[in-house]
């Protein structure tokens, strides 16, 4: 993802909790606006991670995760040239997030095999790319120890029950109009999103 975007360290946006749905989520998508999709590895964090007198390990953080999920990222292109704009800008703009589609949450799964958990996304019961969790910056909970110490650095430390999306294992694809979208992962199930452009049908 750091290569498809054109950069060349971590980044990290807020989500809010009214665009955050369960199981599967119904988007309108209405030209001009362009949506994409990507396959993730959810987890939901168990205890405050606050400030300590030693950077969070990845062993720190994985006791910290209360369970783990399959989402979808649903992001949105809102620029009309986001190259042009800089990482600062981007970041500020919450890197192209819209919203996320999460599925079961499983609490017996020991974040330190997340690595292991490969997963297929589908449109239109199409392959469109598949991954493993290693894609991640080798492990998601390499991601989210960096998370973790850069958000003690700005003074917002993780909270217990905030959930964060640990990165892609695919490229962005993007979505058109009554696009099915699903996200097989062997180690924690599904999860779905359609696209309609009638605002009528909207609905979880």
């Amino acid at each position: 993802m750091q290569a498809y975007l054109g950069v060349g360290n971590p980044v990290a946006g807020a989500m809010f909790r009214r665009n955050m749905w369960h199981g599967h989520h119904r988007f309108v998508l209405a030209p001009p606006r362009a949506l994409g999709v990507e396959c993730e590895i959810a987890v939901r964090i168990g205890c405050d991670l606050p400030q300590s007198d030693e950077p969070y390990s990845v062993g720190d953080v994985g006791v910290a995760v209360a369970a783990a999920m399959a989402a979808i990222e649903v992001v949105e292109d809102r620029y009309v040239d986001y190259r042009s704009l800089g990482t600062p800008t981007l970041v500020a703009d919450d890197f192209f997030h819209y919203g996320c589609v999460l599925g079961d949450e499983f609490e017996l799964v020991d974040p330190g095999t997340l690595a292991l958990a490969a997963a297929t996304i589908t449109v239109n019961q199409l392959a469109v790319g598949s991954g493993i969790g290693s894609d991640v910056l080798g492990d998601p909970l390499v991601v989210l120890a960096w998370l973790a110490n850069n958000c003690v650095s700005y003074g917002t430390p993780l909270r217990a029950g905030e959930v964060v999306l640990l990165g892609s294992l695919v490229a962005t694809h993007w979505v058109a109009p009554e696009d099915v979208v699903e996200v097989h992962n062997d180690m924690l199930g599904q999860v779905a999103a359609s696209f309609t452009t009638e605002h009528g049908q909207l609905r979880a």
